[in-house]
């Protein structure tokens, strides 16, 4: 009986043990040059809760019982990143290249546009930014989703979709441009932008489709 309580005793300790089993995350963070960055705050999930910042040399160091987890490095002037990490990242180390944000001026009530590096670099040469806001014109509602295609000759060469404001931002290449505002059950607006108005903020208002089928 005696010899059974210890074996109890044992397993329960090496489950014990098990449960405490730990994990460590390392990496380092560098900028766009792979330049390392110092002082960049590691936090879990979306940035709530500090965990360390990184070192001089741009390293740093997490412990974790539970995997995968879900780290995100945040430093003034770029982009919050956001990184999972896996038993595979354990054993071979992180790497994090933070994007510097490109602020873009125009005359609006928002004074500018925040886009990452890389996206700005991916537009190449253009003219200009349409930016502007969707609404439904029935109640002055913003419209999530809403399509916002830049056509040439009845092609459609680009195109965004609306945010969960109705807000939108689209590079133009060419000036004069035609853009076509679309969303279901609503008539398309088409509108000409040009080197004038495309520094203005604009607010387009989808009316309701007269062609609507009606199910009952």
């Amino acid at each position: 009986m005696k010899q059974l309580f210890v074996l109890i005793l044992f397993v329960l300790s090496l489950t014990l043990v098990k449960a405490r089993e730990t994990y460590t995350i390392q990496g380092v963070v560098c900028d766009e040059d792979r330049v390392p960055m110092k002082n960049v705050a590691v936090n879990w999930g979306d940035g709530d809760v500090n965990i360390c910042a990184t070192d001089d040399s741009g390293r740093f160091v997490v412990q974790t019982e539970t995997l995968p987890v879900r780290l995100s490095f945040n430093y003034v002037g770029y982009p919050k990143k956001i990184v999972f990490a896996d038993k595979h990242t354990c054993k071979s180390g992180l790497s994090v290249i933070m994007e510097q944000n490109v602020v873009i001026d125009f005359f609006d009530e928002r004074k500018s546009l925040t886009v990452s590096s890389k996206e700005y670099d991916s537009w190449g040469e253009i003219q200009g930014i349409l930016v502007g806001r969707v609404f439904f014109d029935a109640d002055k509602e913003p419209l999530i989703g809403a399509c916002v295609d830049l056509k040439e000759k009845k092609q459609v060469i680009g195109g965004v979709i609306t945010d969960i404001d109705g807000n939108f931002y689209l590079p133009i290449k060419k000036l004069p441009a035609k853009v076509e505002v679309r969303y279901v059950g609503c008539e398309t607006l088409i509108f000409k932008v040009t080197k004038r108005n495309i520094k203005k903020f604009q607010r387009f208002f989808l009316e309701e489709s007269k062609d609507m089928i009606l199910c009952y």
